[in-house]
């Protein structure tokens, strides 16, 4: 019986010295930027400008809104988000249903469809400069995006101001004859914040090279107006 009690309290003796495994602070890594729960909203302003060979450029304005819906398993049986994508020309238009997808966050990525593609849209942990492939679930070939200005102030507009902010630089690529960028913008405790993606030709003649003149190509910028719970 000695014998018993002491092999116990030997026992209990290593388990108190064994040091514990710290859970990791989701808000340390970063997955407070992008916050999922069911019946979440964002609603963005689009401006667009369409360049062609032909006609003059051609400027739209229109507004996106994107809901959460129910909670499912998804990809790799883990649990993901359904969402709707609504859009309307102006404030007082009537949503129409653009598109669905979904959205699934661990706490290594976020992982988001798109026209029946997965990117992976951020890494965690979150850190200055790092970078991740965003086509690794998807037939597109690999493609490096990066970390910049991690945890930084984004001034959105002259009324929305972000205290702390990430840039995600998705593609930048640039030439005397091209430009394709694209980078997306996440707030702490919000989201997606902003989206710009350029992918313009330049004018080639000897005449206009290098001057910046588009011959064909598209401009999209996405700024978020609201969002929360519906």
């Amino acid at each position: 019986m000695k014998n018993i009690l002491f092999f116990i309290l030997i026992i209990s003796f290593f388990t108190a010295c064994t040091p514990k495994q710290e859970e990791p602070n989701l808000r340390d890594l970063g997955l407070d930027f992008y916050p999922l729960q069911e019946n979440f909203f964002w609603e963005y302003e689009v401006k667009e400008i369409s360049y062609t060979l032909i006609n003059p450029p051609v400027a739209f304005t229109y507004q996106i809104r994107e809901e959460l819906k129910e909670l499912f398993i998804g990809l790799d049986n883990l649990p993901a988000y359904r969402y709707e994508k609504y859009k309307r020309n102006t404030n007082t238009d009537a949503w129409v249903i653009d598109s669905t997808g979904f959205v699934q966050k661990s706490n290594y990525w976020v992982r988001k469809s798109a026209n029946n593609l997965i990117f992976t849209k951020l890494a965690f942990p979150f850190q200055e400069g790092k970078t991740w492939n965003g086509n690794a679930y998807n037939n597109l070939g690999a493609k490096d995006f990066q970390m910049k200005d991690v945890r930084k102030p984004y001034q959105l507009s002259s009324s929305q101001n972000f205290s702390t902010a990430v840039k995600v630089i998705q593609i930048n690529d640039s030439s005397l004859v091209a430009l394709k960028r694209r980078i997306e913008v996440y707030a702490q405790d919000v989201g997606l914040i902003e989206a710009s993606y350029k992918n313009l030709n330049y004018c080639t003649a000897t005449n206009c090279v290098g001057q910046g003149i588009v011959r064909f190509g598209s401009d999209y910028n996405q700024k978020l107006l609201r969002y929360g719970k519906l």
